[in-house]
């Protein structure tokens, strides 16, 4: 895919993503409601981060550099991990302590008794969605030196050579990756909207109650 026809491609599934990066200020919206809770904090810190991450991800789609956009989906996907830890967490409140006091939330177990480890968390979502594991896996090696490095900067161009590529320049040979982590990045970002969405109707059962009492 040449870089005319990258733009061609990539200019509706950007717009498609800015579309759906608003949806989060009407999910915390819902989720505060009328009254505030320890975890709306939680959930609202949450959505807060995805909206900057899914506004660097933009910039970097269009700048094409794969190596950011790699990295940003990769967090991206950690907020799902953060925000289905808080559906499971045995005790929602120590969870936002642990969150505003600074501490990892790994030493928290969830409600059968698991502590909610980064490879738990992974586990219980690639058993929701079937794709989540690999997509993860790929998307670290955009975190971490790995073979996505390799394969960026080298090319075999022929029979006992090969390129090297040292610059500021992205060729157009990321171009697919390109694409594809877009998909993905909007795949999850649904995902990570689904894993909180359930919160919306609790806000309102909670409040309907407390109408009912008063």
């Amino acid at each position: 895919m040449n870089n005319d026809e990258y733009i061609n491609t990539v200019e509706p599934l950007i717009e498609k993503l800015s579309i759906m990066n608003n949806q989060a200020i009407k999910l915390a919206r819902g989720i505060i409601s009328e009254t505030l809770l320890d975890v709306d904090l939680y959930a609202c810190s949450v959505l807060d981060k995805s909206i900057h991450l899914t506004d660097g991800f933009v910039q970097m789609i269009n700048s094409r550099n794969l190596s950011c956009a790699g990295i940003l989906l990769r967090v991206q996907m950690d907020n799902c991990l953060r925000a289905y830890a808080l559906n499971i967490a045995a005790d929602r409140g120590e969870a936002v302590n642990k969150l505003i006091s600074g501490e990892k939330l790994d030493k928290l177990k969830d409600k059968d008794g698991r502590k909610m480890k980064d490879f738990y968390l992974k586990n219980k979502l690639a058993q929701m969605d079937d794709r989540f594991e690999e997509v993860y896996g790929n998307a670290c090696g955009y975190v971490h030196f790995s073979d996505k490095a390799f394969f960026q900067s080298t090319q075999i161009t022929g029979e006992n050579s090969i390129m090297i590529q040292v610059s500021h320049e992205h060729p157009e040979k990321w171009n697919d990756y390109l694409i594809e982590c877009v998909l993905a990045y909007t795949h999850y970002l649904n995902f990570f909207y689904n894993l909180l969405s359930g919160m919306v109707q609790a806000k309102i059962e909670f409040e309907k109650t407390l109408t009912e009492v008063n």
